[in-house]
């Protein structure tokens, strides 16, 4: 276990020590009486002791890929915090529901959790998008995690996912992504016309005012897609990814460093399977959920370095933007932020805080 981690389990127990909570790991069983005593009742899931469960998780990414493999190298963290009562049973992307269905599998139970980008389901709330960050604001990780830890986002987001029967344990990150295409892209009047893949909602939003002509795609269509011609241009992810699914062969001209989206993806939890945990485990899991997402950025950023390298050396094509370049696609996207905002109430208020907390940031 890296030393970061050991530090991570140590600092967890003596928390929960000094806090008279139950530890994490099982408890100790007590020494026997020596007269015969009535028989105790059996443990519940109430009872910390007693508790352990399975959860059957479908990720958002195709096996094989960096954002998968990483995920799925955190699992044992999760065991050890939790003294083996919580295993998770990972399962790639459209395993058992399609990528955009992943709220409603979770909601209803076919799967007791889920990791999913919250953006896909603005058709059933457009608040659901400004649950995953504003495009074209947050220029790195931290930047949209002190949104959901200090401003606010987590508890909102979770306020909107009561309704679906789904309790978000907390988020995970990418960096900032970039897209492919065939052709290359350098300026906003290059947009005009192109086919653009898009997770839809506000973003979808964004390419239409540039000009762009967007499609829909869930995660497990995208290479098929670009593939067969059927788009000209991917929004998907980050460098290391792309390099995994070989997007370069077939779209070589790639921007890098990325610019447009700081995307989160959220690990969401059955609402009863997440009331059933003991207060601990609860605890557990949202503490485990914060250092996978940790890890799991800091390997990305390395990985999409080296997937850079790679992909020029390979015959891809690299293309850094001018920064006045993406001001002026920043003025769009604002106006569509605007837009957005008064589409509901919920809405209004995700995206006015995010606002607020690039103001504070100095980004706007």
């Amino acid at each position: 276990m890296k030393r970061g981690r050991m530090l991570f389990v140590f600092t967890v127990v003596t928390m929960m020590v000094a806090l008279g909570v139950v530890g994490c790991a099982p408890e100790a069983t007590p020494t026997a009486p020596t007269t015969p005593t009535t028989p105790t009742t059996p443990t519940t899931p109430s009872q910390p002791g007693g508790y352990s469960v399975t959860w059957r998780c479908q990720s958002n990414w195709p096996s094989g890929t960096p954002s998968h493999m990483l995920f799925e190298q955190s699992l044992p963290l999760l065991s050890d915090i939790t003294g083996g009562r919580i295993v998770i049973d990972m399962l790639p992307v459209g395993a058992t529901v399609p990528s955009a269905e992943t709220l409603d599998g979770v909601g209803t139970g076919v799967l007791d959790a889920g990791i999913s980008w919250l953006g896909w389901y603005a058709g059933k709330d457009p608040a659901f998008w400004a649950c995953g960050g504003l495009p074209f604001s947050f220029v790195n990780d931290q930047q949209l995690d002190a949104w959901y830890h200090l401003g606010g986002g987590l508890e909102m987001t979770n306020e909107l996912c009561a309704d679906y029967n789904v309790h978000v344990a907390g988020f995970t990150y990418y960096n900032t992504e970039s897209f492919h295409s065939r052709v290359p892209i350098s300026k906003l009047e290059d947009f005009k016309g192109l086919k653009i893949r898009a997770p839809g909602g506000m973003l979808a939003d964004i390419w239409a005012a540039m000009g762009a002509e967007v499609v829909f795609l869930g995660s497990e269509d995208v290479f098929p897609a670009l593939e067969r011609g059927l788009i000209d241009a991917v929004d998907y992810s980050t460098a290391s990814d792309h390099y995994a699914l070989g997007f370069y062969e077939i779209a070589p001209y790639f921007n890098w460093p990325g610019w447009h989206h700081v995307p989160a993806n959220e690990f969401e939890v059955n609402m009863d399977k997440w009331n059933e945990l003991p207060d601990d485990l609860k605890f557990c899991v949202e503490s485990w959920v914060r250092v996978a997402a940790w890890d799991r950025a800091e390997a990305l950023m390395m990985m999409d370095i080296e997937a850079v390298q790679k992909m020029v050396e390979a015959g891809g094509i690299m293309i850094t933007w001018d920064e006045a370049e993406v001001a002026r696609i920043k003025v769009i996207a604002m106006q569509v932020w605007e837009d957005w905002a008064t589409k509901n109430e919920m809405c209004g208020r995700m995206i006015n805080s995010q606002i607020e907390m690039n103001k504070k940031l100095g980004l706007i």
